[in-house]
């Protein structure tokens, strides 16, 4: 507690401090009266209202204005650094606007606009790069496909977000395709990669697709092979084949529970940077469409100045590093040598799932029938094996069964034999017979049209009995002949002596074999004989 002499002190003295001087002068009188500068302010209670100075560059307040201007043209706001540069750019702003500190334009337009800062929170990290890695799928919110171009997309950008059913990364439908970002974040560094792709959702054979190609240096500086890959629970984590192939690299997938977003807040981050950063610049082209090939060099270009001006994490030799040079620089620092990643790691990864072999060699998957060789379908006939297909392939020529003890054979798309062919016979002599082709003249058409020969056998005609008239099914008036009628006839009235059927197909032929004769000729039939008719 301070007395109330020392309380005048300290007013007196901040009070004489000259400008400038004020905070150092505060950290003395904490040192000598044994209490902390926060103390200090709150007790001494001077300067007042703040004193409003003339600036000494007005033009900064005219520029920043200009600048919040241009970031408005976006459906929301460029961030200012990106805004002052279009502006210069575009003449908007005087080439002299780029030495115009962002802090200060942030300041302006704080005070005369409005604008708030919000308070950044620091995640959990690394202590070297490629430690650990985050790894994130996001939908574009504004860029959608327009229609396939060969190995490419035309994307468009659009000024209103296109609202989905469901889960934002979840396919919608037939032909619905999306744009997806999938994004690497190195925890210690916060080194950032990504790489745009269109499908109709998160898939895990996307993101190994992406995975490897950063990994293999697609994006300088980010190359080798992480220890650990931070995932949600989604495709890359669920997957037996990505799990598989990231087992098999070395690369342990930790995972945490749903929902837990805090835990990947340094992946998700990138993405809303990227959306406020990145997309929302392209709101200021004129041209409103894209390809992805030129949409991903773009992307390429803006992630090297992010790496490169943004600071590390990280600290190098106790003094603040891009985020670029840190990683090249704690990179050699690693307590071991960085793995590199395998030759065509993507033509390894398989779909695998377990099978019943039956006791004719054929596997059942994927709605076919696979055939085991003939070499092993009798060792794997009803046993239990794990079939594998390529990831790659939506459609293969075969796949791959193992068995318990690691024996391995492949199993083809069984096809029916044509008619006539048994699998199990023999080849003939004939069949079995190889001849040197040497010497063997051109093809010939062996039974090409040619004109008969006469024959000295006399043709005589053989005798053919006539063909029984077919019912037809479909007729609705008549039967197709007198035989018809009388077994329908029979059907539904009471037997007939000959004498009655002789009349009755009498009648019948008259009505020409009509169908409701029959009817009705039944049903007087079947009164006379109750005795009702």
């Amino acid at each position: 507690m301070l007395s109330d002499d020392a309380v005048r002190l300290i007013r007196e003295t901040l009070a004489a401090a000259p400008r400038g001087e004020r905070s150092r002068v505060a950290e003395d009188l904490a040192r000598r009266f044994g209490c902390s500068p926060a103390t200090v302010w709150r007790k001494a209670r001077v300067g007042g209202p703040r004193r409003r100075r003339e600036p000494q560059r007005p033009e900064y307040r005219q520029w920043t204005r200009v600048a919040v201007a241009i970031a408005h043209r976006s459906p929301k706001p460029v961030p200012l650094d990106l805004a002052i540069e279009a502006g210069i750019g575009s003449g908007a702003l005087p080439p002299e606007a780029a030495m115009m500190p962002v802090g200060t334009a942030h300041r302006i337009a704080r005070e005369e606009l409005g604008f708030r800062r919000r308070k950044m929170h620091r995640r959990m990290g690394a202590e070297w790069p490629m430690q650990a890695v985050q790894v994130d799928a996001s939908t574009s919110e504004r860029l959608y496909p327009v229609e396939r171009r060969g190995d490419d997309w035309l994307l468009r950008v659009y000024d209103r977000p296109w609202k989905a059913s469901g889960y934002k990364n979840k396919p919608l439908g037939p032909e619905r395709q999306r744009v997806l970002n999938y994004a690497l974040w190195d925890m210690c560094t916060g080194l950032v990669v990504s790489r745009y792709v269109v499908a109709l959702g998160e898939t895990a054979v996307d993101a190994m697709d992406v995975l490897c190609w950063a990994f293999a240096g697609g994006r300088p500086p980010m190359e080798g092979v992480p220890e650990n890959l931070w995932s949600d629970l989604g495709p890359l984590a669920k997957s037996s084949a990505s799990v598989d192939l990231l087992g098999r690299i070395g690369i342990a997938v930790v995972t945490g529970k749903p929902y837990q977003s805090s835990r990947m807040g340094g992946v998700e981050r990138s993405h809303r940077t990227r959306w406020s950063r990145f997309e929302r610049a392209l709101h200021l082209r004129e041209e409103k469409h894209i390809l992805l090939s030129e949409l991903n060099d773009r992307l390429g270009e803006y992630e090297r100045r992010e790496n490169d001006s943004r600071p590390s994490r990280t600290l190098v030799a106790n003094r603040v590093a891009s985020r670029s040079d840190a990683f090249r620089a704690l990179l050699r620092g690693r307590p071991e040598p960085i793995r590199a990643l395998p030759e065509n790691p993507m033509e390894t990864m398989a779909h695998e799932v377990r099978r019943n072999v039956d006791v004719a060699g054929i596997v059942k998957w994927l709605g076919e029938q696979w055939e085991v060789e003939a070499g092993a379908a009798a060792e794997f006939a009803g046993q239990r094996v794990i079939a594998r297909r390529p990831s790659t392939d939506d459609d293969p020529d075969s796949i791959v069964l193992e068995a318990d003890d690691g024996t391995r054979a492949a199993a083809h798309r069984w096809r029916p034999p044509r008619y006539g062919e048994v699998r199990g016979q023999k080849p003939t002599p004939l069949e079995a017979l190889v001849v040197d082709e040497v010497g063997v003249a051109g093809g010939v058409d062996v039974f090409r049209p040619r004109t008969a020969q006469p024959s000295n056998v006399i043709a005589m005609k053989a005798p053919v009995a006539e063909a029984e008239p077919l019912e037809n099914p479909m007729a609705v008036d008549a039967y197709a002949d007198l035989d018809s009628a009388m077994r329908a006839l029979t059907a539904l009235c009471p037997p007939l002596s000959p004498g009655q059927r002789a009349k009755v197909a009498a009648y019948l032929e008259r009505e020409g074999l009509s169908r409701r004769a029959v009817q009705e000729l039944a049903g007087r039939l079947t009164r006379a004989v109750g005795g009702t008719g």
